[in-house]
């Protein structure tokens, strides 16, 4: 103290209690900053939640992660609805120096969950959670067509919701390769996106996306086909839906007979020639009718005018006897009842039906062929004979009836006659399959040769040589023509010129059909497939199903009806 009473005032000198007041202020001040100096910062008063999330890892039901939003003091978590709240695992990041229920704690989030975070300074800042379940909402309400996007329409065309299917009617000279939908749908989102042109001559599959993550996928076939009717190597008729090849229904047939359709009703003879007509929806028996009493043979029904008509073969017994006698015959019943209308004899015959084809119709006359007896005609209302060509040469294939002349082939040529006296118009002395008829041309295959006639006086048009064995009847649809060869080759021709739009190996064409911008027919394996007719591209090939391998017929959603029979017309 006196070193520094002397370093402040100096030696020798009397010290005034006025100074001493003021060293000893000084004094007291810098003691109380040195104090204040060495206890550091006052306390946080952070107290923050900064991350609320559901890891997968801690909560084994949960399919993903989920993480929350917060929003003031407010913890949003939301979740699908299937989704089990009731013991879930959050991992929480925070300030202040603790939280109370701790991260990692499974609470029950079903209900409200308050959880107080402490700052450093004692505050507490109290959150709640709040639970949302997201929407799982993802269908397609409607999906339409409209005029005013697709200038080539008419009307507006809506399409038929049905599960993850949806069927458009379109009509088949619509060009479906950039129509644009108007879709409505629930979710949040939809892909390929609404009014987005998209090419509808082949499926077009929609993807749905809910609020909750979870898709629903469609798919959309703009096709006016409606269903495939077949006879299956296991006995039953199938019912097959031609957008897609799966099955619709099934009926027990007893594996015989080939099948036709009109009306809404199909048509065909069982195993034991007891006629059926079932309804096309479901498959319910209409009605059945009993037939002639005998041993015989019945061929592919044809119906016309209120009439099914069958050509059959083999022996008929005399009525009220049990003795029999061998004949070919036609037989007429109701559309309708199955009521019988009448049965004609003619010839002698007893082959067994071997050599006798399918019966064409139109609306006055019925024709029958039988390879060695001739073609015979007859009036459909009445069954009387019109007129017939007993033993005219061998043939192969049944007549075509086409604007009242009728047109056959056999192993020595191609004929046509008027249809209502048998007179000839002309004859060639080539083509052996049955005749294909697309505008003013006739189509036939014989030996190795495609013809192409013109079909007022049977010349040549243009022809393709060296084909392999082609015995096939030859299908055309619209600007082609189609030909199966025995090698399981099926080629797409011009049918102006003959010139080759496509080929493609492993398929049996010996049925095949076209129908609306879709080509049917069955694969080297027997199975029913779908291609497209303009590239031969392959649309569905049916997946559970059996063999087929006789004659099958398709129908649209207009009613109508193509046919190939196991000689070729068209019924």
């Amino acid at each position: 103290m006196p070193s520094l009473m002397k370093l402040c005032f100096g030696t020798g000198e009397k010290v005034s209690w006025t100074k001493l007041l003021f060293l000893f202020s000084c004094f007291l001040v810098c003691f109380l900053l040195g104090c204040r100096k060495k206890g550091g910062p006052a306390p946080s008063s952070s107290k923050y939640i900064t991350s609320f999330v559901f890891y997968k890892n801690d909560n084994p039901l949960l399919s993903q992660d989920i993480t929350t939003r917060i929003l003031n003091d407010t913890i949003y978590i939301e979740v699908s609805a299937t989704t089990d709240v009731t013991q879930l695992v959050p991992t929480i990041v925070h300030s202040g120096v603790s939280i109370s229920p701790a991260s990692k704690i499974a609470k029950n989030f079903s209900g409200t969950v308050l959880y107080n975070v402490t700052a450093a300074d004692g505050s507490v800042h109290t959150y709640k959670t709040v639970l949302r379940y997201l929407s799982g909402a993802k269908q397609i309400v409607s999906f339409t067509f409209e005029k005013v996007r697709n200038p080539g329409l008419t009307a507006n065309i809506s399409g038929t919701i049905s599960g993850d299917t949806i069927l458009v009617n379109l009509p088949p000279d619509i060009t479906a390769s950039s129509l644009v939908p108007s879709i409505v749908h629930t979710g949040v989102s939809i892909s390929p996106a609404n009014l987005q042109p998209a090419d509808f001559n082949y499926p077009v599959y929609y993807s749905v996306s809910a609020e909750d993550g979870s898709y629903k996928n469609y798919t959309v076939y703009a096709r006016v086909n409606k269903c495939i009717f077949a006879q299956a190597d296991d006995g039953y008729l199938y019912s097959i839906n031609a957008v897609n090849g799966s099955m619709l229904w099934r009926y027990f047939s007893g594996g015989a007979g080939n099948y036709t359709y009109h009306n809404g009703v199909v048509f065909f003879s069982g195993a034991d020639n007891t006629v059926y007509a079932l309804n096309a929806a479901d498959g319910s028996v209409k009605w059945t009718s009993t037939p002639p009493a005998g041993n015989f043979g019945l061929t592919s029904p044809v119906v016309k005018n209120g009439k099914i008509f069958f050509a059959g073969s083999g022996y008929l017994n005399y009525p009220n006897s049990n003795y029999a006698y061998a004949c070919d015959f036609v037989y007429a019943i109701n559309e309708e009842t199955g009521n019988k209308e009448w049965i004609t004899p003619f010839g002698i015959n007893s082959n067994g039906g071997y050599y006798l084809l399918n019966a064409s119709a139109d609306e006055s006359i019925v024709c029958v062929y039988d390879a060695l007896l001739g073609i015979f005609v007859f009036d459909a209302g009445t069954g009387n004979t019109k007129w017939s060509v007993p033993g005219d040469l061998l043939g192969k294939a049944n007549p075509v009836i086409h604007n009242n002349v009728i047109y056959y082939t056999n192993e020595q040529g191609l004929r046509a006659v008027a249809a209502n006296t048998g007179t000839q118009i002309w004859q060639l002395t080539k083509c052996y399959s049955s005749p294909t008829i697309n505008g003013n041309m006739i189509y036939s295959l014989g030996g190795q040769t495609l013809y192409a006639l013109n079909l007022q006086n049977g010349s040549d048009v243009w022809q393709v040589s060296n084909l392999n064995n082609v015995y096939y009847t030859p299908y055309t649809y619209g600007n082609s023509v189609f030909a199966a060869l025995s090698n399981q080759f099926l080629i797409s021709y011009n049918t102006a010129s003959g010139s080759v739009n496509w080929q493609k190996q492993g398929y049996n064409g010996q049925y095949l059909v076209a129908a609306n911008s879709d080509l049917f027919v069955c694969n080297a394996g027997n199975k029913l497939s779908c291609l497209n007719p303009s590239d031969g591209t392959t649309r569905w090939t049916a997946t559970g199903l059996p063999n087929f391998t006789r004659p099958f017929c398709v129908v649209d959603y207009q009613n109508n009806l193509f046919h190939v029979t196991n000689s070729g017309e068209r019924n």
